[in-house]
Order: C-alpha cells, then structure tokens, then sequence
C-alpha cells in the first residue's frame, strides 16, 4: 500500500512520531473535531434566539466595545485606554434579523454538511441553499468527505499570494493528495500563540479528493461561492467588492451559509456584513447592534479585541483592522453610496423560491479541479 508523506519541498514537513512540529512550515491538518468529518462548529442561525448566557453579560455591564471613536486612529496611536474600550449595556434589536435566511459555522465534512441542510430544511425552508466559503488557505475534501487543509503559522499559509497562485496550490495539492492510497493528516492538540504545538497524526484513505465546490455543488446541489479571507486578518478591498456583488446576485429567498475553518471571526464576518447589506438605510439600526446581535446568536464579538490575555494579544492588531474595515464597510453602504436593495422590503409575505438556478455561483476563486 503506498502512504504519502509530504516532504519540506512541497511546503509541508512532519516528524515520524507526530509529537513535534516545526513551526515554520504547513502541516496537512484534519479540518473537523473527528476524523469521519461528521461534526462542525459554532453552528447558528439569524432565527436563533440570543443566547441567554450572554444576554447575561450585557445585563451585568460585563461586556466592554471599542468606542466608534476610536477608529479614527491608526494601532500605533491607540492609548490603553481606547484598547480597553466602553461597557455596552443594551440588547439589541432583532429587527431585519429572523428574515435573512442565513446561518453559519466551521468548517463541515461531507457528513456534516448533508445534516447542515438537513436542519436547515428542518426550518420549513425549500428555497435555494448557497454555501459562502471564506477560507483563504488551501482545503478539500477526502474519502467520504473528510476534511484537511494546509495549516501553517497563524493557519496564514495563504497571506500575500494572489488568487492566481492560491487556485494552482490548491489544485496541485488535491491532485497530489488524490494519487495516494492513504496520507497521514494531523489532529491539532495544541497551540501556543500563533503556533501548533502539538498533533496527533493518523492515516487518512485518499482514494478520492476533491475541492470543497465538488462538495457542496456536484455532490449535493447547492451553491457555492468562495470569497477567501486570511484567517484573523480583515476582508481586503476586492473581496467586500464580491460580497456586494454577490449580494446582489443572490435571488430573494436564498438561503446564505457562511464558513470558515472554526467558524468564529471569518463566519461573523461574512454575517455580519450581510447584515449590513441586508438593512442598509435603517435609521434605527446602529452598527453596534448588528455586531452585538452576532454575538448574541453564537459569533464572535468583533468589537473587542484581545489585549489582556498574553495568549491571544498577537491577534490584537489584525482584530482591530477587521473591525475598522467592516465598520468603514457599514458607513460606505449607509452613506447612500451603494444602489443594493434592501432584502425583503416592501415584501413581507414573500415565498422563497424552490428551485434557484446557481449555475452562475461558480465564482473566481474557486479551484478549477
């Protein structure tokens, strides 16, 4: 039986025992919490009540926002102060928020994915399902779904390369991995800062691999658009471009499920400003309801970021880019700037659609396999 090691030339490299890795290259890394790709993370959807626990917090002034001020300022001129920033106090309004058809979470395998929409048809919905993919790194997909990725430092193996080069690794990687019999993937145990510490290593079939748009679109008939991120870091310019654009090209009725490896800053982004698109022009709907409510439904909140815990201070910086990029985001789009329309309005007894045309889905970033 031939059992595939990638070696330091192809960017990846191991040790026989599993029990050390060298930080400073990628590692072919198991994607899901178990190694048949049945179960993924941080699920929810904009129909979920606010979970109560962090409810909670707002009620006991626990919970501390940067202040809208403050991003005027670029990291280097933030004072403590302004990286401490201001207790919020008040639940949000849900309103615009049962109806956007969204959900989110980490990343899925093929298992996971058929009961995503199987819970999502548990919602009485029949409509158009369209996955939103925001990872950057290179993915795909084993045997009966299995799901791995290149995972190097900060899972950042992708910051700086074009699209161009991303599709070619991406495609070369799936083709590699689909020569072999088995490959041996790693089962992260531990991190220290930016860096895997510690793997399990296990030996994974690769009779078959494929690109995550295999998955969603030719293997259960759903949409598929990629609209990559670097994990931790903001959205750049071209990819709010393909939100808006893509926002538009949605039919009314879709259903949006956005995913990223863990499901937590890249998903609430990605729902977030469709949040944003999806009630652009209400006055009464501030941006830090709309990230708050994120958090209340099970995402992360943006609007802090890390500076008190030694473990997660290195993340500060990209936090706060991403959250002053999303925030310029939601000025752009109530600023008048944008035409998008405004998802449901004047609508309120709509029907989804049954049967939703994505052939035109197959977006730019896609690995052409």
């Amino acid at each position: 039986m031939k059992v595939m090691f990638f070696c330091l030339s192809i960017m990846l490299s191991t040790f026989a025992n599993g029990s050390s890795i060298n930080p400073f290259n990628a590692i072919l890394a198991l994607d899901t919490e178990d190694r048949g790709g049945e179960t993924y993370k941080s699920f929810r959807t904009t129909k979920d009540s606010y979970i109560a626990e962090r409810v909670a917090e707002i009620e006991s002034r626990s919970i501390r926002i940067l202040d809208l001020a403050v991003f005027e300022k670029e990291w280097e001129a933030l004072t403590p102060e302004d990286k401490a920033g201001v207790v919020w106090t008040s639940i949000p309004t849900r309103e615009g928020l049962d109806r956007q058809h969204v959900s989110g979470s980490g990343q899925f395998g093929g298992k996971g994915f058929v009961d995503i929409v199987k819970r999502i048809r548990e919602m009485d919905f029949e409509g158009g399902i369209v996955v939103v993919d925001h990872r950057e790194e290179p993915h795909g997909f084993l045997t009966q779904g299995v799901p791995f990725s290149l995972y190097g430092r900060s899972d950042a193996f992708s910051l700086g390369k074009t699209w161009a080069e991303l599709e070619r690794v991406e495609s070369k990687l799936i083709g590699k991995v689909a020569k072999n019999l088995e490959v041996f993937l790693h089962e992260i145990t531990d991190k220290e800062k930016d860096l895997v510490t510690g793997a399990r290593l296990f030996a994974a079939s690769s009779k078959e691999a494929y690109s995550e748009k295999y998955l969603v679109k030719d293997l259960n008939g759903c949409g598929y658009v990629r609209i990559g991120i670097t994990d931790h870091h903001r959205a750049m310019d071209d990819d709010l471009d393909d939100v808006i654009k893509y926002f538009d090209a949605f039919p009314l009725g879709t259903w949006k499920h956005f995913h990223c490896r863990g499901g937590k800053g890249r998903t609430t982004t990605g729902m977030a400003l469709f949040d944003i698109l999806s009630n652009h022009g209400n006055g009464t709907l501030s941006f830090q309801d709309i990230m708050i409510r994120q958090y209340l439904i099970g995402g992360s909140n943006l609007l802090a970021v890390p500076t008190t815990d030694p473990e997660k201070t290195w993340k500060a910086k990209a936090a706060y880019d991403r959250i002053r990029t999303i925030y310029k985001f939601y000025q752009k789009v109530n600023g008048q700037q944008l035409t998008t329309r405004q998802f449901y309005a004047n609508e309120p007894e709509f029907k989804d659609s049954a049967s939703t045309d994505h052939a035109y889905l197959g977006s730019r970033h896609s690995a052409k396999l």
